[in-house]
């Protein structure tokens, strides 16, 4: 499942726009609980994605238990967990290898600056007492190594005096490179 997101809304994952309804005026609900805060109906809890057994997006002819929603209502079912321990592990790492360089650094001869996305995320089921306690736990992590570099170009000394017209060559590059 992928997360519904709109690039307009800063603050949660759930703006969506459900059967002809304005963003946020739809709901969520985990496990039968509603996640959505109440004042400006913001998601404030979003599991990861290996968590969900099955989700369910309910658009029209919705029952008066979701009476207040204008949009849809995505019900969100998390995994239990089993007789039998199971689990899965992940990364995604990315690095500046493959990223393109601006034309300016090019010119200037600074290197591509870090840039390093980890993605990386673990799941893990199984029986505590057998038949009876069963537990099921997700994690995921992100982390960004991104560092940043500037090209500048200065005048000549006569240029903060108001003298341009005594500039006797072309203005110079100052490179500052950071990280």
């Amino acid at each position: 499942m992928r997360p519904l997101t709109a690039a307009t809304n800063p603050f949660a994952w759930d703006n969506c726009q459900i059967g002809g309804g304005q963003a946020n005026q739809s709901a969520a609900y985990l496990d039968g609980g509603p996640v959505n805060v109440s004042s400006i109906n913001l998601t404030a809890l979003v599991p990861t994605q290996d968590s969900i057994q099955e989700f369910r997006v309910q658009t029209n002819n919705l029952g008066a238990e979701f009476g207040r929603f204008a949009g849809g209502v995505i019900n969100l079912t998390t995994k239990s967990g089993t007789n039998n321990y199971y689990g899965t592990a992940h990364e995604f790492l990315r690095n500046k290898v493959l990223n393109a360089i601006t034309f300016f650094h090019n010119r200037a001869g600074i290197e591509r600056p870090a840039f390093t996305p980890n993605q990386f995320g673990a799941d893990l089921g199984g029986p505590i007492v057998r038949d009876k306690l069963l537990f099921f736990g997700s994690y995921k992590g992100f982390r960004l190594r991104q560092g940043q570099s500037f090209t500048y170009t200065h005048g000549h000394k006569g240029d903060a005096k108001g003298r341009v017209f005594e500039r006797t060559h072309r203005s110079r590059p100052l490179v500052v490179s950071g990280s």
